[in-house]
């Protein structure tokens, strides 16, 4: 996954296979709080790369956390002042979830 900024691309996202395992290269920006000013296309794309293989997945803007248990439950924390608007999908292969 690449970015682009006054005309120049750099690697966002980097992703390779090593050893029996898969290595992730995410560039964090000097201020961290460019992070969440990415658009929700661009954060649900890497959510969709570092989360390969969990049983729900959240898609949406910054400032909104999955956390995922091993007993078929899970969180999403909003850390926003605002009430983002977020999706949540489950692969058919997952266990049942209850929504509460």
């Amino acid at each position: 996954m690449c970015a682009l900024a006054n005309g120049r691309g750099y690697p966002l996202l980097l992703m390779d296979h090593y050893s029996r395992g898969v290595l992730y290269v995410w560039t964090i920006p000097e201020n961290f709080n460019d992070l969440y000013g990415l658009p929700p296309s661009v954060t649900t794309a890497i959510k969709n790369y570092v989360m390969t293989g969990f049983p729900v997945r959240l898609g949406g803007p910054g400032h909104v956390a999955l956390f995922v248990c091993d007993n078929n439950t899970f969180i999403v924390q909003n850390v926003s002042m605002s009430k983002p608007t977020c999706g949540l999908a489950r692969p058919a292969t997952s266990p049942d979830y209850a929504i509460s």
